[in-house]
């Protein structure tokens, strides 16, 4: 769960292909990557605690982002 959480952020907060996500990712290729994010995807709509914590994720990284570059 946390490495699916990872990359589905990393394909939402950066703008790099699929394929150099999954290689930082341990050599995985783009296929991986989508069946993560697409696995995640699935357990976010099973429960609403866990799209709660993604949710708050994302908004610290996009905080500490513009924080960082802006």
């Amino acid at each position: 769960l946390p490495r699916d959480v990872a990359m589905q952020l990393s394909r939402d907060l950066t703008t790099r292909p699929l394929g150099v996500i999954g290689r930082h990712f341990g050599c995985r290729s783009h296929a991986s990557v989508v069946r993560s994010c697409s696995r995640l995807n699935q357990r976010l709509g099973d429960s609403p605690a866990l799209r709660l914590q993604v949710r708050q994720l994302r908004a610290r990284l996009q905080r500490d982002l513009l924080a960082k570059c802006g």
